[in-house]
C-alpha cells in the first residue's frame, strides 16, 4: 500500500520514519505542495496539517480520487 503523506510537522515526520520508502508518496508541505497526479500515485492519502490549510489543498485530494483521512 502506498501512502501520501501532506503535513511535515511532528507527526509528518513520525510516519516517514515508519513508513518504507518506497511506500511513500511526499511528505507535501507549503514548500511543496502536492499535485493530483501525485497523490493518485498513493492508495490512500493521510493529511497532517491545521484544517484551514486542508482548503489550499482541497482540490487536488479530490481530484486524485484517493480516500483521504
Amino acid at each position: 500500500m502506498k501512502i501520501a503523506l501532506i503535513g511535515s510537522g511532528k507527526t509528518g515526520q513520525y510516519i516517514t520514519q515508519l513508513v518504507a520508502h518506497e511506500k511513500l508518496v511526499g511528505p507535501f508541505n507549503r514548500s511543496n505542495p502536492p499535485t493530483s497526479s501525485q497523490l493518485a500515485q498513493a492508495d490512500v492519502i493521510i493529511i497532517f496539517i491545521p484544517g484551514t490549510s486542508v482548503l489550499d489543498i482541497l482540490e487536488e485530494v479530490l481530484v486524485a480520487g484517493k480516500p483521504a483521512v
